[in-house]
Protein backbone atom coordinates (compact mmCIF):
# COMPACT_ATOMS: atom_id res chain seq x y z
CA UNK A 1 0.00 0.00 0.00
CA UNK A 2 2.64 2.37 1.02
CA UNK A 3 4.25 1.83 -2.99
CA UNK A 4 0.90 2.59 -4.26
CA UNK A 5 0.91 6.08 -2.15
CA UNK A 6 4.35 6.71 -2.99
CA UNK A 7 5.21 7.23 0.48
CA UNK A 8 9.05 8.18 0.58
CA UNK A 9 10.93 5.66 3.01
CA UNK A 10 14.52 5.95 4.24
CA UNK A 11 17.27 3.53 3.79
CA UNK A 12 15.89 0.66 6.87
CA UNK A 13 12.65 1.35 5.03
CA UNK A 14 10.95 2.99 7.61
CA UNK A 15 8.34 5.86 6.40
CA UNK A 16 10.07 9.37 6.33
CA UNK A 17 7.88 11.99 8.46
CA UNK A 18 9.13 14.94 10.24
CA UNK A 19 9.14 14.19 13.84
CA UNK A 20 7.00 16.56 15.90
CA UNK A 21 4.36 16.90 13.07
CA UNK A 22 4.37 13.14 11.77
CA UNK A 23 3.49 14.15 8.17
CA UNK A 24 4.67 12.14 5.66
CA UNK A 25 5.53 13.11 1.55
CA UNK A 26 1.64 12.58 0.76
CA UNK A 27 -0.94 14.98 1.73
CA UNK A 28 -2.82 13.57 4.59
CA UNK A 29 -1.05 10.88 5.57
CA UNK A 30 0.45 10.74 8.82
CA UNK A 31 3.24 8.21 10.12
CA UNK A 32 4.39 7.49 14.15
CA UNK A 33 6.12 4.74 16.24
CA UNK A 34 7.46 1.57 14.62
CA UNK A 35 6.67 2.40 10.62
CA UNK A 36 8.46 5.95 11.14
CA UNK A 37 11.41 5.03 13.90
CA UNK A 38 11.82 1.83 13.53
CA UNK A 39 11.85 -1.34 15.85
CA UNK A 40 11.16 0.58 19.65
CA UNK A 41 10.25 0.72 22.95
CA UNK A 42 6.28 0.56 23.39
CA UNK A 43 6.62 3.37 25.32
CA UNK A 44 7.60 5.65 22.51
CA UNK A 45 5.57 4.37 19.65
CA UNK A 46 2.62 5.31 22.03
CA UNK A 47 4.25 8.58 23.03
CA UNK A 48 4.51 9.39 19.30
CA UNK A 49 0.92 8.00 18.43
CA UNK A 50 -0.64 10.48 20.73
CA UNK A 51 1.49 13.44 19.38
CA UNK A 52 0.57 12.14 15.91
CA UNK A 53 -3.24 12.31 16.79
CA UNK A 54 -2.82 15.58 17.50
CA UNK A 55 -1.59 16.46 14.26
CA UNK A 56 -3.71 14.99 12.32
CA UNK A 57 -6.54 16.84 14.40
CA UNK A 58 -5.16 19.95 13.82
CA UNK A 59 -4.61 18.97 10.20
CA UNK A 60 -8.20 18.15 10.27
CA UNK A 61 -9.67 21.40 12.04
CA UNK A 62 -7.67 23.34 9.72
CA UNK A 63 -9.92 21.88 6.64
CA UNK A 64 -12.62 22.17 8.55
CA UNK A 65 -11.49 26.09 9.54
CA UNK A 66 -10.90 27.03 6.02
CA UNK A 67 -14.59 25.80 4.56
CA UNK A 68 -16.07 28.46 7.06
CA UNK A 69 -17.52 31.63 5.09
CA UNK A 70 -17.72 34.93 6.86
CA UNK A 71 -21.16 35.55 5.20
CA UNK A 72 -23.02 32.24 5.88
CA UNK A 73 -26.77 32.58 5.10
CA UNK A 74 -28.76 29.73 6.14
CA UNK A 75 -28.33 28.13 2.88
CA UNK A 76 -24.44 28.06 3.58
CA UNK A 77 -24.80 26.94 6.93
CA UNK A 78 -26.92 23.85 5.99
CA UNK A 79 -24.45 23.13 2.88
CA UNK A 80 -20.96 23.22 5.01
CA UNK A 81 -22.83 20.88 7.42
CA UNK A 82 -23.36 18.56 4.82
CA UNK A 83 -20.08 19.33 3.35
CA UNK A 84 -18.78 18.74 6.65
CA UNK A 85 -20.65 15.32 7.62
CA UNK A 86 -19.93 13.86 4.41
CA UNK A 87 -16.02 14.58 4.75
CA UNK A 88 -16.05 13.24 8.11
CA UNK A 89 -18.09 9.85 6.56
CA UNK A 90 -14.91 9.28 4.46
CA UNK A 91 -12.23 7.92 6.72
CA UNK A 92 -10.10 7.04 2.92
CA UNK A 93 -8.59 10.25 2.91
CA UNK A 94 -6.68 10.71 6.25
CA UNK A 95 -4.41 7.75 7.63
CA UNK A 96 -2.67 7.04 10.19
CA UNK A 97 -0.04 4.22 9.97
CA UNK A 98 1.94 3.36 13.33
Amino acid sequence: MAEKLGLEQDNRSNFKAEYGRFSTNVEGIFAAGDCRRGQSLVVWAISEGRQAASQVDKYLMKEEDATINTDNTQDDLVKRHQDLTKRHQDSSKHTVMT
